[in-house]
This record gives C-alpha cells, structure tokens and sequence, in this order.
C-alpha cells in the first residue's frame, strides 16, 4: 500500500518499480483528486480511493464514485472506508467500483464471517 498524500509523485514511481522488480503488485491510495495524475502515472493496477478525509475524518461513500470516473478502465478502483452495510456495497457497486477494501466495520463485528455474508448480501 503507496499512499499518494504521504509521498511524491516520483517516490510513487520509483516504490511501484521498486514492488514490481520484487514481484508485488501494488495499491496506490489516494484521497484528494490533485494526486489522480500521479498515481495514474505509475504502472500500477490496482488505485485505491479512500471515501474518508484523513485531516476531519468525514466520510463520503460517493467521493470514490466520483473520483472513479476519471480513472482509465484498464485500472481496478478500490472503493477504500466507510463501508458499513449491503445498501453500501450497491451503491459502490452501481457506481462503477469493482473491489472494495473493509477494515473496522468487519473487526468490531462478533462474527466476521457472518458480517461479511451480510456485507456481500447483494
């Protein structure tokens, strides 16, 4: 995981060349639409959009939507926090994202597998 707000646009480059000479794919994660560019000109497959604003910790679930729409087809968006229920997934889903990344809303769950099931009801 390379997050664009935390490294240049050349560190981005040079760390994606870097994963794949060792034979890792990586994820690129951004959240403000100026780092599109640059992590659109690494070679990576794989752009995460992070729906939460790392600085006021609000969450938009169509900020990924929104973004995904700039991004070329041969790239895979992951929908990336605030994931909480099915009606998210869909609407995610709807919206043209093809992967999504959950973390907290599953690990404060009593039975992952059970959550998961209820996640990917849809």
């Amino acid at each position: 995981l390379l997050i664009a707000e935390c490294l240049s646009p050349q560190q981005l480059i040079e760390m994606d060349e870097q994963a794949s000479e060792l034979g890792l794919q990586t994820l690129i994660e951004l959240y403000e639409p100026e780092n599109l560019a640059p992590v659109l000109a690494t070679k990576t497959r794989l752009v995460g959009i992070n729906n939460r604003d790392l600085r006021t910790f609000e969450t938009d679930l169509q900020h990924c939507v929104r973004l995904a729409a700039d991004i070329p087809s041969d790239r895979l968006v992951v929908g990336e926090s605030g994931i909480r229920t099915a009606d998210d997934v869909a609407m995610l889903k709807a919206g043209g994202i093809k992967a999504i990344l959950v973390g907290e809303s599953l690990m404060r769950q009593p039975d992952i597998t059970v959550a998961t099931k209820a996640l990917l009801a849809n």
